[in-house]
């Protein structure tokens, strides 16, 4: 669907919902964006299709009575009902957690409940009779249950909601679609209460629905049997094997979501938009396929003469050369990425469907909650398995973590700087030569600074909900030797360690390679010296409390972990180890900007330079 109201506006735009009386905040609040997702793509009405509105003939109080001790999810869907019925008035006192009581109040009052109030008693307490019969599980059996009752609060005065069984939808539901409005159809995928054998009758019906109406109606299914996001997919993926020609026009969501309202709306939304998200997912594939084809051909017209020249002066500036001839592949692949997503058609059929129905930011079930954290981590630091893996250089952005005291905490540290200062070039060496680089402090972000002093950075470890944080004050700084930096590109682990007998055999600069050398001749020194220490102090009280003084003296370590990297030296493994590690990497364009931010801080006046103070009376 496409025909977006002009009148569709965002979220922010939008005008401030008043809490409906009654309702708790979470089930306002899946109304209110519920009907802002229905209003903007024009839904008028909501049919939905379930065998619990089979009636399957006359009943009595009994029928409902009966059950209700055994169940739980009985117990709590036949209070939601009398209490959202005029004809039930006083279940309001009843106690929902004793089901003598409620069954006491059902049999005094059945005479007095309307005929609506007496059909959905009876169809839901068959219904879940159906289920135990079915050996269904309890939660699906809840979730079938709280379905009735949810739907209905939630599409109440948001648009016409017509709850009826197959053999209702089967008698007319042509005629039913054809008068011009806009549908939401929502199947159950199982009808086994109307017609014995019908475990995925549902699938039928929305097949059916799809292959001859197309202009006015979207439908999915709304079952049990999607009992998380995993089963939600998997459900959706059977569904498009099974009618392939509208697969495009085909989803499965879970009634897991009427028992948590707040889950309902996202549901919803990808249902609406199934066929506008389908169409984009085919835009990009064929966007990505044509930025490699540009950057191929773009890489295949550069002469002999430019990709050694590229090498060359990859070679001066201290970068991996084999990287630097793909920097016109790279704007060749952007550039082509970026002109056939402006595609004339998608643009015109379905991004309006896709603006209009972008209402807020809604809450979905904790995996997809977790998959948008890694998104949202992904984008702002490089892959966990790349930096360290591929023994890139050291740069601005670069996440560290110390080794924590006997005791203490591991605290986690970014280099912010100048991108330049740090560039190794070709001898192995920095120009000017450094020695030692400031490290800010990172903390999570509820512990860390408050106002301007702090700058979130997102979700640095993989798997967590734990937000992290800069603080840019001075006071949380850390001087550090960069050749402990340094010694963290040598090892595919990240740990800062310098071995005489390594090898680097993985593909890098050669600058870097050239400063391997380096800092293993500077750590060779240390180690004989450190040797013969050993050799003198062999029958010293306090041996190892010196050599451990030494070994922080000899290669710029530190004892005190409040000022300094730890150090151990092995003279026999022949080996220097720093107490800390790279642990991630920010994205360069972010650790660029962060970096900007952090020297604009560290550069605001501390007075405001006033004459005097005005008394205030």
């Amino acid at each position: 669907m496409t025909d977006v109201p002009s009148a569709a506006r965002p979220l922010e735009d939008a005008e401030a919902q008043t809490p409906i009386d009654g309702l708790d905040p979470s089930t306002d609040e899946a109304r209110n964006r519920i009907e802002k997702l229905i209003s903007a793509l024009g839904v008028e009405a909501v049919i939905w299709v379930d065998d619990i509105h089979f009636s399957a003939g006359e009943g009595n109080a009994e029928d409902v009575t009966e059950p209700l001790a055994a169940s739980m999810p009985l117990q709590a869907s036949v209070v939601e009902l009398l209490r959202s019925d005029d004809s039930g008035a006083g279940a309001a006192e009843v106690d929902e957690d004793d089901p003598a009581a409620i069954a006491d109040f059902v049999r005094e009052s059945w005479s007095g409940f309307s005929a609506g109030l007496q059909s959905r008693l009876l169809e839901t307490a068959r219904t879940m009779q159906q289920d135990l019969a079915e050996h269904v599980a309890s939660e699906q059996i809840a979730d079938d249950l709280r379905a009735q009752t949810a739907l209905a609060t939630v599409f109440d005065g948001i648009a016409e909601f017509v709850p009826m069984s197959m053999t209702d939808w089967t008698a007319g539901w042509r005629d039913l679609l054809h008068d011009g409005r806009k549908y939401l159809v929502l199947f159950d995928r199982t009808f086994t209460r109307e017609q014995p054998g019908a475990d995925d009758k549902g699938e039928e019906l929305l097949g059916e629905l799809v292959g001859e109406v197309s202009v006015n109606v979207w439908a999915g299914l709304l079952t049990r049997h999607a009992n998380d996001e995993a089963s939600e997919r998997d459900l959706t993926h059977s569904l498009r094997q099974r009618f392939p020609a509208h697969a495009d026009r085909l989803i499965a969501i879970g009634k897991f979501r009427t028992s948590s309202l707040q889950l309902l709306p996202a549901g919803l939304r990808a249902l609406l938009l199934v066929r506008e998200l389908g169409a984009y997912r085919k835009l990009v594939g064929e966007a990505l396929d044509a930025a490699a084809q540009a950057a191929a051909s773009a890489f295949s017209e550069l002469s002999d003469y430019a990709v050694v020249e590229a090498i060359a002066v990859a070679q001066e500036e201290g970068s991996f050369e084999l990287d630097h001839p793909l920097r016109l592949a790279h704007h060749a692949h952007s550039g082509t990425l970026a002109v056939s997503l402006r595609d004339d058609s998608f643009a015109s059929e379905s991004l309006p469907a896709l603006r209009g129905a972008s209402v807020g930011a809604f809450r979905n079930a904790e995996s997809d909650a977790a998959q948008i954290r890694a998104l949202l981590r992904a984008d702002t630091f490089e892959a966990d398995e790349h930096v360290n893996r591929l023994g890139l250089p050291v740069e601005i952005g670069d996440i560290f973590r110390m080794q924590p005291p006997p005791g203490g905490e591991a605290k986690t540290f970014i280099l912010l700087g100048q991108a330049c200062d740090l560039s190794v070039r070709s001898k192995g060496l920095r120009t000017p030569e450094i020695r030692t680089v400031t490290l800010s402090r990172i903390l999570h972000a509820a512990d860390g600074g408050t106002g301007g002093s702090r700058h979130e950075i997102g979700y640095l470890e993989a798997g967590s909900d734990q937000r992290w944080a800069i603080d840019l004050r001075a006071g949380y700084d850390l001087m550090v030797p960069v050749c402990v930096l340094d010694a963290t590109v040598f090892n595919e682990d990240g740990r800062s360690v310098i071995a005489l007998d390594y090898v680097e055999s993985r593909p890098m600069a050669a600058s870097w390679l050239a400063r391997l050398v380096a800092l293993q001749k500077q750590a060779k020194k240390a180690i004989d010296t450190y040797a013969s220490y050993e050799g003198q102090l062999k029958k010293v009280s306090s041996r190892d409390k010196i050599l451990a003084s030494v070994a922080a003296d000899l290669t710029a370590g530190s004892t005190d972990p409040k000022s300094g990297v730890s150090v151990q030296i092995d003279s026999q493994a022949k080996t220097v180890t720093y107490g800390l590690a790279r642990v991630g990497r920010l994205r360069s364009e972010i650790a660029m900007r962060t970096a900007d931010m952090a020297a604009q801080y560290r550069s605001r006046p501390a007075f405001e330079l006033g004459l005097v103070r005005e008394t205030v009376t």
